[in-house]
């Protein structure tokens, strides 16, 4: 009874996969503005309950996300898969609605259910079970270059690093091109990706372009501790779900507002030098202070007759004293401009 229904869910995949290239070959990289528009346009088509309008959208969507010339937020991409898996399943099709919410979560594992679109509780545990499900699956490795001059790499809107892993399934993979133009195609890093070939103009590896600690491009991918594995969510209904993944991983999440700068943080080693010798300098001042006043104090001295030559001692001691402290602070004011973020 399951192999008629398979054979639909290849069937409505291998249609939205073709309908995805045609439209993807008419829009070429004019589409690039088109992808809020087209997901707002499959929502508005959904709370109407026009599922084809919703579904042809969404095709247009996929397609201009690949084509865009800025950088797709984590959210857009997310919600491609997420209005398509509900298109589905209000159509009757829940096997084929179920892989693309996987699709979805394993883009934006933290991805929120739409309570405007489908209102029911049942549904929504089954999504959350999904969530689990997905969040338990391998890691796989985009094999990011170590060097990639003045290219910006991302994996569906988050800034990728060289070290990055991300939840086994499709993924949007953009690289911002150094003349500021960005290219984009969608992926499963099921092959060794040729991140730099996206842009026509070549890269050159040889210029090294300095970052920021803790770049804010980025995302936190999730730790690398092993997760359990995780028992497959079963429909309301009782009837078992369609195939998914299963194994290790936590979700690639990045703010929908998209990537921010932060300052870059330097070492100035020359002002490390400056206050390193000032402070070996108010050491010594110190010392001498230390020794002075100990004579000041000998009981024993008899040189130290008259006031005015109690004063002049001790006015030794204060002078050599505050020299020590001014030069401790400026060693220590440098030390510090040493590493501040200008």
């Amino acid at each position: 009874m399951r192999r008629p229904r398979h054979r639909r869910d290849l069937s409505m995949h291998a249609a939205i996969g073709a309908a995805f290239l045609m439209v993807a070959a008419v829009h070429g990289r004019e589409a690039a503005a088109g992808v809020p528009e087209d997901l707002e346009a499959a929502r508005a088509a959904l709370l109407r309950s026009d599922t084809k309008a919703a579904l042809a959208a969404l095709t247009s969507a996929q397609a201009a996300a690949q084509s865009a010339t800025t950088v797709v937020s984590t959210t857009q991409v997310a919600q491609i898969f997420y209005l398509r898996g509900v298109a589905l399943r209000l159509a009757g099709d829940k096997d084929a609605g179920n892989n693309e919410w996987r699709a979805t979560l394993a883009i934006a594992n933290e991805h929120e259910w739409d309570p405007a679109l489908i209102d029911n509780g049942e549904v929504r545990d089954f999504f959350e079970a999904l969530r689990s499900e997905v969040r338990a699956r391998p890691r796989v490795d985009p094999l990011i270059p170590e060097k990639v001059g003045a290219a910006k790499l991302f994996i569906d809107g988050a800034r990728a690093a060289a070290d990055v892993k991300v939840i086994e399934g499709l993924h949007l993979s953009q690289v911002a091109c150094p003349d500021d133009v960005v290219y984009g195609q969608w992926t499963r890093f099921d092959k060794k990706t040729k991140w730099l070939k996206l842009c026509p103009k070549g890269v050159d590896t040889t210029v090294v372009v300095a970052e920021a600690e803790g770049d804010m491009f980025g995302m936190d991918f999730g730790d690398e501790e092993p997760i359990a594995p995780v028992t497959p969510p079963v429909e309301p209904s009782g009837g078992a779900v369609a195939d998914g993944g299963a194994a290790g991983g936590a979700p690639l999440d990045m703010p929908a507002d998209g990537p921010k700068m932060v300052a870059a943080r330097r070492v100035s080693w020359p002002l490390v030098a400056a206050g390193g010798g000032t402070l070996v300098a108010s050491t010594t001042a110190f010392i001498i202070a230390n020794n002075r006043n100990q004579a000041f104090n000998d009981q024993t001295r008899t040189d130290l007759t008259t006031p005015a030559q109690v004063d002049a001692a001790a006015k030794g001691v204060n002078t050599v004293g505050y020299v020590a402290y001014s030069l401790g602070g400026v060693g220590v004011a440098l030390c510090a401009a040493a590493v501040i973020p200008w």
